[in-house]
């Protein structure tokens, strides 16, 4: 055997070894803390989950958004918005319409107020 294989396959030789592992293994360190980075304490389900990768929303309240409501909290708030939308005939192009949005978005997120909560009694057409 030649004398370099016998250096990187001696046993009695372990910083070869271990130079070699750290030197061909992949860092995932940042990988890992991007994961890390990407989880939040989400107000909506009350626990950890995956951050929105971007505000989904215009302006202070997207930002606020952006920064407590995870991935599927945002998702129960698309289901809850489509039903406020529905239910109250709302036009998305009307700006007041926006703002009425944009309350029951307080009151959903953030328990703001006096929207964001379906109605004692409602229940969806079909059921």
């Amino acid at each position: 055997m030649p004398p370099a294989a016998m250096l990187v396959n001696d046993p009695a030789n372990p910083h070869i070894t271990d130079l070699l592992e750290k030197r061909f293994k992949p860092d995932t360190s940042a990988t890992e803390t991007a994961a890390m980075a990407n989880m939040i304490q989400c107000v909506v389900l009350g626990q950890q989950a995956e951050a929105l990768d971007a505000p989904p929303h215009p302006g202070e309240l997207g930002q606020r958004i952006y920064a407590n409501v995870s991935k599927e909290g945002w998702k129960k708030w698309l289901d809850f918005q489509t039903t406020v939308i529905n239910e109250n005939g709302l036009n998305t192009a009307d700006p007041r319409n926006i703002e009425l949005i944009e309350k029951h978005m307080l009151g959903f997120f953030f328990g703001e107020g006096d929207y964001g909560r379906m109605q004692a009694g409602f229940r969806p057409a079909g059921q």
